[in-house]
């Protein structure tokens, strides 16, 4: 089955999205000489669809990175609470918090082993949120390269923020959570590419589909 994030990796010389980050969730890199070199000096390795996700908070993120940093070449980590409090410098409840929305938006699997934790990450090269978030840069790509950039900044990039601020947006991830068939995400993106038009269309007065691929 060809998966929907290979096609959104088009700079040349780049590692596809979707290798990587199935490569991520096992704690592998494109060339482990490369990760052990980054681990020993406390490098991070996070991919970009990560760093760049949409619906995901910056704190969320740097508490995933920090579980991913304390895997090693492991497949889990055990790393406490209040270790992650004490490294990131943020209090425990915060930690707790961030680590139940990663559980929530399909990042994290947690076990509770009698008081210890351990923590993996799930197979993310189908995750609704990553999803979503490259079906919107590829968007604002498209409309961007079309367009004059004073028109594109002012107006259709804040149109489709909007929408990922939506209600919709997230019953599109909603949808992706329940059914990750290729089918249906071919269907979510179809639906989410056609509101987005409509969005600008209405509120931009501008008409400029966005291709199927």
């Amino acid at each position: 089955m060809v998966n929907v994030l290979d096609y959104y990796e088009n700079a040349e010389g780049k590692f596809p999205i979707a290798l990587y980050l199935m490569e991520f969730s096992l704690g592998k890199d494109p060339a482990e000489y490369e990760i052990e070199w980054l681990y020993n000096r406390g490098y991070s390795t996070v991919p970009h669809a990560i760093r760049r996700c949409k619906r995901v908070s910056a704190m969320e993120k740097i508490i995933l990175e920090e579980i991913y940093m304390s895997m090693g070449f492991k497949l889990e980590s055990t790393i406490t609470r209040k270790a992650i409090a004490s490294l990131l410098d943020i209090g425990i409840d915060t930690v707790r918090a961030n680590l139940k929305k990663l559980e929530d938006k399909n990042f994290l699997e947690v076990h509770k082993y009698k008081e210890k934790y351990c923590y993996y990450i799930k197979c993310l090269s189908l995750n609704p949120y990553i999803i979503m978030s490259e079906f919107t840069h590829f968007m604002q790509k498209k409309y961007s390269s079309r367009m004059p950039k004073e028109i594109c900044d002012g107006g259709v990039q804040l149109q489709i923020e909007k929408v990922v601020k939506s209600n919709n947006y997230i019953e599109w991830i909603a949808s992706l959570k329940e059914d990750p068939s290729y089918s249906n995400i071919l269907k979510v993106k179809e639906n989410y590419f056609r509101h987005v038009e409509e969005v600008v269309r209405r509120e931009n007065k501008i008409s400029i589909t966005i291709p199927d691929i």
